[in-house]
C-alpha cells in the first residue's frame, strides 16, 4: 500500500512539476515561431519592441521591449513608461528608446511622433533621457555618443497647398534633423524645406500638413559620393530616399521618382546598394497594396534584388503592411523583414526562400493588439550583453524546448 501511496504522490508531483515548466515555459513566449530557423539561417537574438499608440490625454500605456532567441524564447525584457516605437541595443547591453506618450491634439501631426528617448542600462535604469515634443520617429546613436533624431518643422511657405485649395489651420510641416550631444546639447541641425524643392512632385492623397513625413535615419561615416560624413534619410511621403553631406548640408544624391513608394528604412550596404523596405502604398499602375523589401545600385538606380512574398498570388497578397515595416541585411546575406500590421518578421535568402518566420500575438490586457515597428537582428556573440542570456537561454533549453 505504501508503495501505491508514493508511486501515486510522484505522478501527482510530476503533473505539479509538468504543469508549472510549462506555465513558465509559455510566459518566455509573447509569440510563436512559424517557420523554424533553418540550418542556413542567421544565428542571433532579435529585438522586438511591440508598439501602441494612445490618444486619450493623459493616458499612457507601459512599453516593453524582448530580447529573444530564434526559438522565440524571452531571455530578457526591459519595461517602460510609455509604449517603445524603435530600440537600438548596444553592445555593452545598454538600450536606447524612442518612446511615444499619450498624443493629444497638438499644432503639428500626430502621426509619427515620440517625444522621448532614454538610455537604459541591462536592468533597466534611466542612463540618459531626451525630451522633444516635436521628436519624430527614427534615431541614430553616433560612433562619438551623439545622437541624431528627426523631428517635425514648420515650413516658411505652403508648398503649393494654397492653390490645391486645401485648408491647413497650422501650415505646412516638414521635418528637419537634429544632432544633440551626451548631454543634450544641440549640436547640428538640417532641415529638408531648405534643400528639397517646394515644387517637387506629390501624390494628391498626402496629408497636406504632414509634406515628407521621414521616417528612418541612417549615419554614414564615409559616404561613397564625396567620401565625407553623412545622412541616409527616407522621406515617405515623398517617396524619395535622400543622402545628406553632413559637413554641407547639401544633398548628394536621391533616388529617381517611381522606384519607391512610400517607403521605410533606408540602409547603404558594404557594396554600396541601398537596402529599403517599400510599403507599395499607392504604387503607380498597381491597383492593390504589393510591399516588397529591395536593393538597388545607387548609379543607375536599377533594382538588384527583391522580395515580395514569393511565387504566389497568395503569398504576394499577404506579404503587405501599408505602415510602418523593415529590412536588414543579415551577416550571411539573408534579408531580415519586418511587416509591421500583421506583425510578421521574416527571414529570407537571396533566392526567396524563408529561413525562419516568427509572429507576435500577445495582446495587452485591454485586448489591444500591438504593431512592431521594426525588429533588428543581433548576432550577439562578441557584445558583453551575452553574459546576461546564458542561464536565461540555457534554462529554457533544457526545460522549455519539449513543451513549445
Amino acid at each position: 500500500m505504501r508503495k501505491q501511496y508514493i508511486a501515486i504522490a510522484g505522478v501527482l508531483i510530476g503533473m505539479l512539476v509538468t504543469f508549472f515548466v510549462y506555465e513558465g515555459c509559455a510566459s518566455f513566449r509573447v509569440g510563436e515561431v512559424v517557420v523554424p530557423s533553418a540550418k542556413d539561417a542567421e544565428e542571433g537574438y532579435a529585438l522586438v519592441a511591440p508598439y501602441r499608440v494612445d490618444t486619450a490625454p493623459h493616458e499612457t500605456s507601459e512599453g516593453m521591449v524582448y530580447l529573444l532567441n530564434k526559438k522565440g524564447a524571452v531571455l530578457h525584457t526591459w519595461h517602460t513608461p510609455a509604449p517603445v516605437l524603435v530600440a537600438h541595443l548596444m553592445d555593452d547591453g545598454s538600450l536606447y528608446v524612442a518612446m511615444t506618450e499619450a498624443l493629444s491634439q497638438s499644432e503639428h501631426p500626430n502621426a509619427g511622433t515620440t517625444g522621448i528617448i532614454q538610455k537604459l542600462s541591462w536592468g533597466g535604469d534611466v542612463l540618459f533621457e531626451h525630451k522633444d515634443s516635436y521628436m519624430m520617429i527614427d534615431f541614430e546613436v553616433l560612433p562619438n555618443g551623439n545622437i541624431t533624431y528627426m523631428r517635425w518643422s514648420k515650413t516658411p511657405f505652403w508648398y503649393g497647398m494654397q492653390a490645391r485649395g486645401t485648408a491647413v489651420p497650422h501650415g505646412v510641416w516638414a521635418n528637419e534633423l537634429v544632432e544633440i550631444d551626451p548631454e543634450g546639447k544641440e549640436v547640428w541641425s538640417w532641415r529638408l524645406q531648405e534643400h528639397v524643392s517646394p515644387t517637387v512632385a506629390r501624390d494628391s492623397f498626402v496629408p497636406s500638413d504632414d509634406f515628407s513625413h521621414t521616417n528612418s535615419v541612417r549615419y554614414i561615416q564615409e559616404n561613397p559620393i564625396t567620401h565625407t560624413e553623412a545622412y541616409l534619410v527616407s522621406a515617405r511621403h515623398l517617396s524619395t530616399i535622400y543622402l545628406i553631406e553632413r559637413n554641407t548640408g547639401n544633398v548628394l544624391w536621391e533616388s529617381k521618382k517611381g522606384l519607391l513608394a512610400f517607403q521605410h528604412d533606408a540602409t547603404l550596404l558594404p557594396n554600396g546598394h541601398i537596402l529599403a523596405f517599400d510599403n507599395g502604398f499607392a504604387r503607380e499602375g498597381v491597383s492593390v497594396l504589393a510591399s516588397r523589401a529591395l536593393e538597388f545600385d545607387m548609379s543607375e538606380q536599377q533594382i538588384v534584388w527583391q522580395y515580395d512574398g514569393g511565387m504566389t498570388g497568395t503569398g504576394k497578397a499577404q506579404f503587405a503592411t501599408s505602415i510602418m515595416g523593415g529590412a536588414q541585411r543579415l551577416l550571411n546575406g539573408d534579408t531580415l523583414i519586418t511587416l509591421s500590421v500583421p506583425n510578421r518578421v521574416i527571414e529570407v535568402t537571396e533566392n526567396g526562400d524563408v529561413a525562419w518566420e516568427y509572429v507576435y500575438t500577445k495582446r495587452d490586457e485591454d485586448g489591444a493588439s500591438r504593431m512592431l515597428f521594426k525588429t533588428h537582428l543581433y548576432d550577439g556573440a562578441t557584445a558583453s550583453w551575452r553574459k546576461y542570456i546564458i542561464l536565461p537561454e540555457l534554462s529554457n533549453n533544457l526545460f522549455c524546448t519539449a513543451f513549445n
